[in-house]
């Protein structure tokens, strides 16, 4: 592949990392509503996948696919924050730096793009545990 910037190769690395969990989700036979349904934790998406390990069969990972769309129709600029960080497992620092941003901008499009999609999961009634809390870091 011929990559035309660092941009260009962390794109298509967090769009893949996303595709390939959707896809183990649909083969492990998600249903789309129902008894099937697996809890997304997203206390944990401030993690970068690098640093614990993701447990792909605890993730409803459609069901967070379903709400980065929706993110996406929303604000393009913190669903590629998303991208970056939790996909491709970049820091705060680097992905300022691809998207040309403050690192105090990439850090409020986390901080509310979590809460966004913690919305979205909470309101499909995906099994999303509501005990009243904000994801770590976004109090």
């Amino acid at each position: 592949m011929d990559w035309q910037s660092s941009r260009h190769f962390f794109n298509a690395a967090a769009l893949a990392m996303r595709q390939i969990l959707v896809d183990y989700d649909r083969a492990r036979g998600a249903r789309k509503r129902g008894g099937d349904a697996r809890r997304v934790n997203l206390e944990d998406v401030d993690q970068l996948p690098g640093a614990r390990q993701v447990d792909p069969d605890e993730t409803d990972w459609e069901a967070l696919d379903n709400a980065l769309q929706d993110l996406k129709r929303e604000d393009e600029r913190r669903h590629q924050v998303v991208m970056y960080r939790y996909f491709a497992g970049l820091s705060e620092e680097k992905t300022a730096e691809l998207m040309g941003l403050s690192e105090k901008t990439v850090q409020r499009d986390w901080k509310v793009a979590r809460l966004f999609l913690l919305a979205r999961l909470r309101a499909d009634d995906k099994g999303v545990v509501d005990d009243g809390s904000c994801p770590d870091g976004a109090r």
